[in-house]
């Protein structure tokens, strides 16, 4: 005889509300209702909750980052020209509508040789009906450019909500790039993007995304 499992909600029950987690964070949809996100294709997955994604036909308004804080505070500067961009100070004069993720924080490592050690960008996914004639920049407003994404291969991790806190996005980095090495799987070692789904406002079940630029396995260091 098999054990009886009750349903969570009996009929006329109400039960409070909650979201499943899984050992890798969330299992809420990336794209919540009403929201585009760029498209994409899974093709792989790997143990520790890694997908190698192809990700294609994509436009983004970006801008440049000083320095290489990636900390909430920076984040959000990052995305101040972009914010102004959305909200009509682009040559559209048009308010476009909010996608998903949040923003997206590019990093390229540099080479020990160079002042800096790192070159930053944030990003902001346009959506399809404007890839075609997206807006540039208004007049007097800040810095920002667009970036076309036709073929983006990226390995993926999530890793919830506090990658941003000071200190934090290198440990994550660098045990994604463990991780990676452990599979055996090449890519590159000196770029990769944080994908922000939630900021802090949202206390629970906050969804962010390493992702890691793949490489061909010929290609030397791949930087």
């Amino acid at each position: 005889m098999g054990l009886y499992r009750p349903a969570w909600g009996l009929r006329g029950l109400e039960c409070p509300k909650f979201e499943v987690l899984s050992e890798y964070g969330t299992q809420r949809p990336l794209c919540a209702p009403g929201l585009e996100c760029p498209k994409f294709e899974v093709l792989s997955e790997y143990r520790g909750g890694i997908q190698k994604r192809h990700y294609y036909n994509a436009v983004f308004a970006t801008a440049p980052m000083e320095g290489c804080d990636s900390s909430i505070d920076a984040m959000w500067r990052g995305l101040l020209p972009l914010h102004l961009y959305r909200h009509g100070i682009n040559s559209h004069l048009e308010v476009i509508e909010a996608t998903r993720p949040v923003g997206l924080l590019r990093v390229t490592e540099q080479e020990p040789a160079h002042n800096t050690t790192c070159a930053m960008s944030s990003l902001m996914y346009l959506p399809r009906r404007l890839h075609r004639n997206p807006p540039n920049a208004g007049p007097s407003a800040p810095p920002t450019s667009l970036a076309y994404v036709h073929d983006l291969h990226v390995f993926v991790q999530t890793v919830g909500g506090f990658v941003l806190e000071p200190g934090r996005l290198a440990q994550e980095v660098a045990e994604f790039r463990r991780q990676l090495d452990a599979l055996r799987l090449c890519y590159r070692p000196r770029q990769y993007f944080v994908a922000v789904y939630d900021f802090i406002q949202r206390y629970h079940g906050r969804l962010n995304e390493l992702w890691m630029l793949t490489r061909r396995c010929d290609d030397g260091d791949g930087a």
